[in-house]
């Protein structure tokens, strides 16, 4: 039996399978960076285990660093990893 596409998006949610980074993980990553002076080009932001690629996260960086004046709900925990 074929499956609609709310089922589909309803398991995803469950399982919490998702492709993007929230408006609140954006914003706590920036913070991050801003706050540390960290240059993009010596780290690598990563989510789900894959990198994000540098034009991304400055494209995100423009579009949201409104956001990270506004306080957030809840503690992130991000993983970096430096290349030096």
């Amino acid at each position: 039996m074929p499956r609609s596409k709310s089922q589909y998006e309803r398991h995803f949610r469950k399982w919490e399978l998702r492709k993007n980074l929230t408006t609140v993980e954006w914003a706590a990553t920036i913070r991050y960076l801003t706050r540390n002076s960290i240059d993009l080009e010596q780290v690598e932001v990563l989510f789900k285990g894959r990198e994000i690629p540098q034009n991304r996260v400055l494209q995100e960086i423009a579009r949201r660093s409104s956001l990270t004046n506004t306080p957030h709900d809840g503690m992130l925990i991000f993983v970096f990893e430096f290349n030096l």
